[in-house]
């Protein structure tokens, strides 16, 4: 799956993992991490871990990196129990949940046609000259805030 790239959206993921043995009923996110190490699982990716930790009750976790060489973020996404069956504390989709991208650097461009233009990128004078850059500037001042990015 990760060679043919089906880690990425529009692919979606559920994985168990039976840990009712007392060797798998301690696994931490550091040993998660160690199973998909290497692995191209990306902002975008919806991987569901469920983690069986007794007959009737299962763990839900969700993973993803920000770049191929960072850590994997495990998010607590709440559980399965026969009784009340899935009960999550956040019900945001996946683009809401992940806004922090760990401040890595994003690159943008702006293509202006008079070079005053970027010294009137944020205060609406001469709207008209460069307007489609003048209303993406902002927009991406916007998300790089929004978003933990540089």
């Amino acid at each position: 799956a990760n060679m043919n790239e089906k880690f990425v959206a529009p692919n979606k993921w559920l994985m168990y993992q039976d840990s009712r043995s007392t060797e798998l009923s301690n696994v931490t996110d550091l040993v998660v991490g160690n199973i998909f190490e290497g692995l191209n699982i990306f902002p975008d990716s919806e991987i569901t871990l469920g983690q069986r930790l007794e007959d009737n009750t299962m763990k839900l976790s969700s993973m993803y990196r920000v770049r191929p060489e960072t850590e994997l973020i495990v998010e607590d996404r709440g559980r399965w129990d026969y009784e009340n069956g899935v009960q999550l504390p956040n019900h945001d989709i996946t683009s809401r949940r992940r806004t922090d991208l760990r401040g890595i650097q994003l690159r943008a461009s702006l293509a202006y046609t008079v070079e005053d233009s970027l010294n009137h990128l944020e205060d609406f004078k001469f709207k008209e000259t460069d307007a489609v850059t003048k209303m993406g500037y902002p927009s991406t001042k916007l998300l790089t805030n929004r978003m933990n990015t540089t």
